[in-house]
């Protein structure tokens, strides 16, 4: 009985956040633009580069899990949802955006910050992708309540962690106009979506 009410709670939250879920991708391929030296290009050929390299070349699965195996220590304190907080913190992104900005502010520097944004738009699309693959192990349906409550968590989080870390880096707060543009969109969204329901009825 208890799994039961706990699916049909995750298959809720779900639907309630695919239109965030949604707008928090748009909102952040934008967002980049408000970076310098063309950051949205590059962290987009970053994933891009990703993808080419997992279909063809390395699938990167042992690069993957000592990353998600150190976040399983870090939040070990969290048990049971230890392997959930490991999942929806993309860990080389992170330690890769903190060291770039150590080392920035020793050596006193940005010439290299288009090679964090391009590593960064790597490793993301390793995390959100080998995630979704191991979420989905061993499952019957590849689409369950687990993978989509999950997986809608991890890519909301992702990148509000992805864009704090980049404020950080470039000296200049604007996370606040990220959220409110993804909320305003999900919101959209949900409205649009209502709309068409409800019109057809």
């Amino acid at each position: 009985m208890n799994n039961i009410v706990i699916t049909i709670l995750r298959v809720l939250i779900f639907i309630a956040l695919l239109p965030f879920t949604i707008a928090s991708i748009a909102s952040f391929h934008r967002h980049l633009a408000h970076y310098p030296m063309s950051y949205e290009h590059i962290f987009t050929w970053g994933g891009v580069s990703f993808l080419g390299a997992f279909l063809f070349i390395y699938q990167f699965q042992e690069v993957y899990s000592y990353g998600q195996s150190i976040m399983e220590k870090v939040f070990s304190f969290a048990s049971p949802f230890t392997s959930f907080f490991a999942n929806i913190f993309p860990f080389y992104v992170l330690v890769l955006m903190l060291i770039y900005w150590v080392v920035e502010r020793v050596v006193g520097t940005q010439q290299y910050d288009h090679y964090c944004m391009f590593f960064s738009g790597f490793f993301m699309a390793m995390h959100i992708l080998l995630t979704a693959q191991s979420i989905n192990e061993g499952q019957k349906f590849k689409i369950n309540p687990t993978y989509l409550f999950t997986m809608s968590i991890m890519v909301i989080v992702s990148f509000i962690v992805t864009i704090l870390l980049i404020d950080l880096i470039v000296g200049k707060v604007t996370i606040n106009f990220y959220l409110q543009n993804t909320l305003m969109t999900g919101k959209n969204i949900f409205m649009s979506t209502v709309g068409e329901f409800v019109g057809l009825r």
